[in-house]
């Protein structure tokens, strides 16, 4: 589940690569990337992990998950906000890194 191969066509369909998410299934995946991200996010507050592939894949989706949510701000229909507050909600409350990461970026953290 935390291959990149699985989580590029995620990415994409959220609209990371694109300057707007897929019309119909854009909501659905930002839901699901930060449902994962939460996942993350606790695994590594529960102490250090040997594993490096997992870090790297970490570090790589939140890095992208964050760009994809800078995106959703600029939401044009209301299903885009709402599915950007419950991703930024879900990630937010995942541990006191994620809250960090989203109070920290300059468009993310006033909008929220």
């Amino acid at each position: 589940l935390l291959s990149k191969e699985v989580l590029k066509p995620l990415l994409q369909m959220s609209g990371h690569e694109q300057d707007e998410p897929h019309p119909i299934l854009g909501g659905s995946t930002i839901r699901i990337l930060s449902s994962i991200c939460k996942v993350l996010a606790m695994e590594q507050t529960q102490g250090p992990d040997a594993n490096s592939d997992q870090n790297e894949i970490s570090s790589w989706l939140l890095t992208r998950f964050r760009h994809i949510l800078r995106n959703f701000i600029m939401g044009r229909s209301e299903l885009d906000r709402l599915a950007q507050l419950d991703a930024i909600s879900s990630f937010g409350s995942a541990s006191p890194r994620a809250l960090k990461i989203l109070l920290d970026d300059d468009l993310i953290g006033p909008s929220w």
